[in-house]
């Protein structure tokens, strides 16, 4: 009988140790595995990635790679030119692998776009030049 109690005893605190182990992963695991600019994606890809582009480019598109997820959620991306908030676009992350991308036109100057989990906390960013 008192081994039956000293394994009861040693259960309860093996089962919420192995409980605690099967949790989902905690919030804030999502990270930027790449991110580029670029003037167009092909195949899921920039292959003209730059950190610096003309001033008549036009359109440029950042594509980010997130890993991480425990499901489906969202990123979004925030450019700025010279530190002002000029567009924010909310993107689908439906795996743990995702790539996405948005794009925007830009002018001359210095951009930003930083990358905010479904949270609003920044977990990336890239900095380029247009025109100069």
């Amino acid at each position: 009988m008192r081994l039956v109690t000293v394994a009861v005893a040693m259960l309860a605190f093996v089962v919420p140790a192995v409980a605690q182990e099967q949790q989902a992963p905690a919030e804030g695991t999502l990270k930027v595995s790449e991110i580029a600019v670029c003037p167009r994606v092909e195949n899921r890809e920039c292959p003209d990635a730059a950190s610096s582009f003309p001033a008549e480019v036009g359109t440029l598109t950042c594509l980010t790679r997130v890993e991480g997820s425990a499901g489906q959620t969202t990123i979004t991306h925030v450019w700025l030119e010279d530190g002002t908030e000029m567009r924010r676009i909310e993107l689908p992350v439906r795996s743990s692998s995702w790539r996405t991308w948005s794009q925007k036109n830009v002018s001359a100057g210095s951009w930003t776009v930083k990358v905010l989990d479904a949270s609003g906390n920044e977990i990336g960013s890239t900095s380029f030049t247009v025109g100069q």
